[in-house]
């Protein structure tokens, strides 16, 4: 279907999308990855992304997609990405501390879920400063 401005963002079609490999710390950022490597997450996987999303409150529903830059289409692990309303009708964020599509992959990135079953570490110091320069963008977006 083409793409509707007219569309309500609680319409399926304007539902923001996640592919695992937008996690993916073993991905380049030209094969896809998002998020520098440090906040990468080690192969995450669809239902792990899923359980953080409802856990946080979104609505999302998993599509059995292949992400467009795979090569492999037949690869069940390249599979899946997931829709997630990250706005109201009105335009406002579904919940006010994810305005963006950032915000909300780096949250999915550090949470427990993924960062227990990939065995990464985001508690150092290194990353402690992370989310203080991250909310003081996001408060810094809100002004414009």
């Amino acid at each position: 279907l083409p793409f509707s401005a007219s569309a309500h963002y609680s319409d399926k079609e304007r539902w923001i999308c996640i592919y695992p490999v937008y996690l993916n710390s073993r991905v380049t950022r030209s094969k896809g990855r998002k998020i520098s490597i440090d906040q990468g997450v080690d192969n995450p996987k669809h239902t792990e992304i899923c359980a953080i999303l409802q856990n946080l409150g979104f609505r999302h529903l998993a599509e059995n997609k292949v992400y467009p830059r795979e090569r492999d289409s037949t690869e069940t692990q390249n599979r899946w990405r997931i829709r997630v309303q990250l706005k109201n009708d009105d335009g406002s964020p579904c919940l006010p501390e994810y305005v963006s599509e950032l915000c909300l992959t780096l949250q999915v990135s550090h949470s427990p879920i993924i960062v227990n079953t990939s065995g990464r570490d985001h508690s150092s110091s290194e990353n402690a400063s992370f989310w203080p320069r991250l909310w003081a963008a996001r408060e810094r977006w809100k002004e414009v």
